[in-house]
């Protein structure tokens, strides 16, 4: 059986890459600060060595990051879904 934290950090990209309301909602609750939503793409289980003022070791991937284009910014975001 497929559980949703095996997806769940697809399924997130692709819900805020499809709708402007989920990119909205963002920016809404001031997760994200940006000009546009169309300036936002979300790109699912991405290997980083830096984030914005963020810095990491390369070797695990980060569930989601939101990339603000015209910055060249982004922003890490750990998927919780499912039982735990």
């Amino acid at each position: 059986m497929i559980q949703l934290s095996q997806i769940g950090e697809l399924l997130l990209a692709e819900m805020f890459n499809g709708s402007e309301k989920v990119r909205q909602l963002f920016v809404e609750k001031g997760l994200l600060y940006t000009i546009t939503t169309t300036d936002l793409r979300a790109i699912p289980e991405v290997q980083l060595t830096r984030c914005g003022k963020y810095r990491f070791d390369g070797a695990h991937k980060v569930d989601v990051v939101v990339i603000v284009q015209s910055k060249r910014e982004c922003i890490a975001i750990e998927v919780k879904l499912g039982f735990d």
